[in-house]
């Protein structure tokens, strides 16, 4: 097999370029079957082969987070940490928490917060190894899993606006449905008037007191309390019973 040093004079650089590239894959060639027919002699595609879990029992004998990267070294994909310790569960680990599935999320939080470390968020709940991903990949797998599907924050908006109209005239309800209806406003201000307390009056009708003051401005006028319902007037005059 002759491998070239230089391209020979009657070659265009393209064409010596492909010739290189031809003797390059022969070589390859020749390596893997030196690879696979010498006893104690590993490939280079065995060597990078994922192992399965049931060659991973030195998985029980690491600290939590050493496992965990262990782990995502032989996975193709992301994990979610349920899927995490359901594998080093399998693999013979153990840990002292009652919940373990947090155990786990709370060491991979851990670890991708430490400095240089390959472990990170990779999106809907998944996590995985920087080290298994090109800078380019890896930015296209964050962008796809940020929560707008890969479209642009105006696409988003634009689409989420459109989908939220279709569904008011469809006669859905979008969002909670209001507690402080007109009627009840109503009642709570004839309450308030009627010198009933806010924490009396909150638990009563079922709401919170902060749904009460952040409607109405409640204060005292020569000790008697006073009541102000701002959604019928920024500049009412206070209702004082006598």
């Amino acid at each position: 097999m002759q491998v070239m040093a230089q391209p020979p004079k009657n070659m265009t650089p393209a064409e010596a370029l492909l010739k290189r590239a031809e003797v390059l894959e022969q070589l390859a060639a020749v390596y893997a079957q030196i690879g696979g027919g010498l006893p104690g002699v590993v490939s280079l595609a065995e060597a990078h082969k994922p192992q399965a879990i049931s060659d991973l029992g030195n998985l029980a004998n690491l600290p939590l987070t050493d496992a965990i990267i262990e782990y995502l070294k032989t996975c193709k994909g992301s994990k979610t940490p349920r899927q995490i310790w359901a594998a080093l569960e399998k693999a013979g680990c153990q840990v002292a928490s009652e919940t373990p599935v947090r155990s786990v999320q709370w060491a991979l939080k851990k670890a991708a917060g430490s400095a240089n470390s390959d472990v990170i968020a990779a999106g809907w709940g998944y996590w995985d190894l920087k080290s298994k991903y090109t800078k380019a990949k890896l930015e296209r797998l964050l962008e796809k899993r940020a929560g707008r599907g890969g479209r642009t924050t105006e696409e988003h908006k634009r689409r989420t606006v459109i989908g939220m109209e279709t569904a008011r005239k469809l006669g859905k309800q979008i969002g909670a449905t209001a507690k402080m209806t007109p009627d009840l406003m109503d009642k709570i201000e004839q309450m308030l008037l009627a010198q009933r307390k806010v924490a009396d009056v909150a638990p009563e009708l079922r709401v919170s007191k902060a749904s009460i003051y952040g409607r109405f401005t409640v204060g005292r006028v020569n000790g008697r309390q006073t009541v102000v319902r701002r959604d019928i007037a920024s500049n009412a005059p206070l209702r004082l019973v006598k």
